[in-house]
C-alpha cells in the first residue's frame, strides 16, 4: 500500500506511515495518526475532543463524512449541578485572551469513539495492530517539537492547574520545551485495553 501521510508532528505522520507499511489502508493510517496525536501533539489536540472525518473512496468516488463532534454535557440532567467553570488569561505577547476552563467547559468527547467506529467500518487491520506502535510512542515518549514547545508555553497557566497536568508537562520544576521527551503511559494502557476488549465493550465497562 502506497500513500503520503501529512500531519502536525513527525510522530503523528510516522504512526500513519507505519500502517501503510503493514499493509493497512488509508483509514488504518488515519486512525493510527489520530491516536498518535496524543504523543506528538499533546498541546495542540486531544482524543477527548471532537471532529469530523471526510474521505473519498478511490474505486467508486463516493464521498463519506462522519460527524463525531462533541456533545453538550449535562443534557437531560435534572436538579442543581455544581459547576466548575472559571476564566484564565493567556498571554500571546501582543495581546491576552480569556479562556474558560474547568469540568463545565469540557464537552462529551467524540473523537475516540468516532475514530474507532470509522476504523471498525472501513479499516483493514485489527485495532490492536493499529494501537500497538502508538502505545510504544506513548510509553517511550516523543521529543517535543519547537512548535509544540511554543504551544505548551502559551498554555502554561492551564497545564499547571492540575496535578496530572504538572506530572505530564513538567520536568525538573520547569515546563517542557523543544527536545524534551513527552510520554503518557496511561493513555497507552487505555488504547491497548480498548483494542483488547473491543472499543464498544470498553465504554460499557
Amino acid at each position: 500500500m502506497h500513500g503520503i501521510v501529512t500531519a502536525g508532528s513527525p510522530a503523528t505522520a510516522a504512526a500513519g506511515a507505519r500502517m501503510l507499511e503493514l499493509g493497512g489502508n488509508a483509514i488504518d493510517a488515519v486512525t493510527a495518526a489520530v491516536f498518535a496525536t496524543g504523543a506528538g501533539e499533546p498541546t495542540l489536540t486531544s482524543l477527548a475532543g471532537g471532529g469530523v472525518l471526510t474521505f473519498r473512496e478511490a474505486a467508486s468516488g463516493a464521498v463519506t463524512a462522519v460527524d463525531f463532534f462533541s456533545n453538550v454535557p449535562g443534557l437531560g440532567m435534572t436538579g442543581p449541578v455544581e459547576r466548575d467553570f472559571f476564566a484564565v488569561e493567556l498571554d500571546f505577547g501582543p495581546t491576552t485572551q480569556t479562556f474558560h476552563i474547568g469540568r463545565a467547559s469540557a464537552a462529551v468527547p467524540g473523537t475516540l469513539p468516532g475514530i474507532c467506529e470509522v476504523h471498525e467500518r472501513w479499516g483493514r487491520l485489527p485495532l490492536a495492530e493499529v494501537v500497538g506502535p502508538v502505545a510504544e510512542q506513548l510509553r517511550d515518549g516523543v521529543a517535543s517539537t519547537a512548535f509544540s514547545g511554543v504551544a505548551a508555553g502559551l498554555l502554561e497557566p492551564i497545564l499547571a492547574m492540575s496535578p496530572v497536568g504538572r506530572e505530564l508537562f513538567w520536568r525538573d520544576g520547569r515546563l517542557i520545551g523543544p527536545g524534551d521527551v513527552f510520554a503518557n503511559p496511561s493513555l497507552a494502557t487505555t488504547l491497548e485495553r480498548m483494542a483488547e476488549v473491543g472499543w464498544r465493550n470498553y465504554y460499557q465497562e
